[in-house]
């Protein structure tokens, strides 16, 4: 009797397969060069002792990256190869995670989604990925101390899902019963403070003193900052100027009233969406909708914002979809903007369409719409 091969696996692993390989020669954005560099590095003295010559990011994820450069060294397989296949194996992981908990198709569309931040341009927001799923996934089954471990292990691979962490503790506050109120967030308190002496209590504060305190206004994110920088460059505002060809350039130097403006906005906003969490009864859709409001405000609002950090959001939003709490327009509007913000820089660059008046325009336009989503976002939460 002839077996019938299940059409849905195989077309998961045809498409998938196929995305990989279409992407995996790509050399990626300028991080990737500073990734093969800092896995160099790591091999060459050890991830604990080489983790003080990385730049700011969290030790973990560094940590990632030697292991992966270890094992393409032991079976000779090229770095660049050796890191694209390291985020391909997360991409997976998390594909998979998503195939369990919604479907096959959501599985499918998780993965094309997040292959242009890893497998096409090289980003390792993929790492922490699959963590956060599951950490999700921990809340849905009253697991909050295993889900507050989860997210503190997302935290320090690289610095996003920080500003997440509060709701997470929240809701676990909510969950626990009797002196497990108190007890849950002790595991994942050992393991942060287990990290961090490992690598260096010193070395962990430079790295996280210097993600919070990044010179750029906006680091070519379409947020409200970049849409200030148009303005400011279109009306001459502050000493900045288009460029001869008009083309928008991060800024790096403002006077501090600029910067101290954008981070008050963004505190003030951040904490009264954590004020209406915590003040409300916890439901499935208020904490995703809290989360996604959250990690809105935190790439909209605040400064020192890069392009890539959109990543998390379009895995909120794809959390909020297939869980029906938000429309497939909405899901949609994310997804555009997550990727047309990273794609627009790296993905076509002999387009360029980001430079000239015209990607001027372009660009401050979708900072405007972001804007407008974000605000959007924050009022489905209220209104949750």
């Amino acid at each position: 009797m002839t077996k019938t091969i299940p059409w849905q696996p195989a077309l998961f692993a045809l498409v998938t397969l196929a995305v990989t390989a279409l992407t995996f020669t790509n050399p990626g954005t300028s991080d990737v060069s500073d990734f093969l560099s800092w896995s160099a590095t790591l091999l060459q003295k050890n991830p604990f002792a080489g983790y003080a010559l990385i730049a700011d990011y969290p030790p973990l994820g560094p940590f990632i990256l030697w292991a992966a450069a270890w094992l393409g060294h032991a079976v000779h397989i090229p770095p660049l190869a050796t890191l694209k296949l390291a985020i391909a194996v997360f991409q997976y992981a998390a594909a998979f995670i998503a195939w369990r908990v919604f479907s096959p198709h959501a599985a499918t569309l998780l993965f094309c989604l997040i292959a242009a931040y890893g497998s096409l341009l090289g980003y390792i927001d993929c790492f922490y990925l699959p963590i956060i799923l599951l950490g999700l996934l921990a809340l849905s089954h009253q697991r909050p101390a295993v889900a507050l471990l989860l997210f503190t292990a997302a935290t320090l691979i690289k610095w996003q899902p920080a500003i997440l962490c509060p709701i997470i503790l929240l809701q676990g506050f909510a969950i626990a019963q009797g002196p497990q109120k108190f007890l849950f967030p002790l595991p994942a308190a050992a393991f942060a403070a287990a990290v961090i002496l490992a690598f260096a209590p010193a070395s962990v504060w430079w790295a996280f003193s210097g993600a919070t305190s990044d010179p750029f206004f906006s680091g070519q994110a379409f947020n409200l900052d970049w849409l200030t920088t148009g303005l400011m460059k279109l009306f001459h505002i502050a000493g900045q100027h288009f460029t001869p060809d008009g083309t928008i350039t991060p800024i790096i130097a403002l006077p501090p009233p600029w910067y101290a403006a954008s981070r008050t906005a963004f505190w003030a906003i951040y904490l009264a969406n954590l004020a209406l969490f915590a003040l409300r009864a916890k439901t499935p859709k208020r904490l995703i909708l809290a989360l996604l409001a959250a990690q809105s405000i935190q790439f909209t609002l605040n400064t020192g914002v890069h392009e890539n950090h959109a990543f998390l959001i379009l895995v909120l939003g794809f959390v909020a979809l297939f869980q029906d709490h938000i429309s497939k327009l909405r899901f949609a509007l994310i997804a555009f903007l997550a990727l047309s913000n990273i794609l627009l820089f790296y993905g076509f660059p002999a387009a360029n369409l980001t430079g000239g008046y015209y990607g001027a325009t372009l660009t401050i336009t979708l900072s405007a719409v972001q804007c407008a989503l974000c605000i959007a976002t924050i009022h489905s939460h209220i209104a949750a």
